[in-house]
């Protein structure tokens, strides 16, 4: 203790920590709004921030471990956006390239290694049951944006739409991708049953937006009506998010949302199949 010094004195709180504590605080709370908007935004289609996202990265992120061009805007969720990638080096020059998109982080850093690495295992985890849905996958920590460390996905583009924007009168009759669709269904309660855990089908959206738990809602199922097939775009997930047994209990609650819509979806499946079975000897 300091001469004229006393303990109520040292006890006291400090004007400087004060200020601190409240500039922390209200930083905190200004980041979630911003995050909530984000994600409100999203949820009506509102791309906006995620081309401006693109466009920095287009022009800072100069030290890219892959080398290529980056292509247009393909999609984005509340961390990350997704661009069209054309591969550029002396190994595919003269070569037929399979189209490739890019996932960055508008924000670098917010997703560490340790969850990428998560997802990797994960992913790994979900190709036993869904390989065949799941476009080739890289992940990486490289230069991102501003040439910052961050967390880079390269992936197998695929084409078609998103589930939630295909009505299911539009696929009534076409039998393959109905066959597909159910085999997917399959394949997904497949891997519940045998680990107890499911692959991410709608993200992070559902805190905002609840009926992207709905299966006909999600964001993350794709079907390519020109192969008929059907792919999920989100690979990887994250631990103790798409389980009924771990995780927090509103992450149990989503599992287990998902989990009947699947069920049902796919029992209307199979309902139409065997009726086109029928009209159709």
């Amino acid at each position: 203790m300091r001469d004229g010094e006393t303990d109520e004195m040292r006890d006291e709180p400090s004007t400087a920590g004060l200020v601190g504590r409240f500039m922390s605080r209200t930083r905190a709370l200004f980041r979630k709004a911003r995050n909530f908007g984000v994600l409100v935004g999203f949820m009506f289609g509102m791309d906006e921030p995620a081309r401006r996202s693109l466009h920095q990265f287009r022009t800072t992120a100069t030290q890219l471990p892959v080398p290529g061009a980056v292509g247009e805007l393909c999609g984005y969720s509340s961390l990350t956006v997704v661009a069209g990638y054309h591969l550029v080096s002396q190994a595919t020059r003269g070569r037929n390239v399979p189209p490739m998109v890019v996932k960055f982080e508008s924000r670098p850093g917010k997703i560490s290694f340790e969850r990428l690495a998560d997802e990797q295992r994960n992913e790994t985890l979900a190709r036993r049951f869904l390989d065949e849905f799941m476009p080739q996958t890289y992940r990486l920590i490289g230069h991102g944006m501003r040439n910052e460390p961050s967390a880079l996905v390269y992936q197998q583009r695929v084409e078609g739409k998103p589930l939630r924007q295909v009505r299911f009168r539009a696929i009534r009759d076409n039998v393959p991708l109905l066959q597909n669709l159910d085999g997917f269904c399959e394949s997904v309660l497949q891997m519940y049953r045998d680990t107890g855990h499911m692959p991410d089908l709608a993200g992070s959206l559902p805190r905002v937006d609840w009926l992207t738990n709905l299966l006909w809602r999600s964001r993350h199922i794709f079907l390519d009506f020109g192969t008929n097939r059907v792919w999920l775009v989100d690979t990887g997930f994250q631990s103790g998010q798409e389980s009924t047994d771990e995780g927090p209990m509103v992450a149990r609650f989503r599992t287990w949302l998902r989990l009947q819509t699947l069920k049902w979806y796919q029992r209307k499946l199979r309902r139409r199949l065997i009726k086109l079975k029928r009209s159709f000897p």
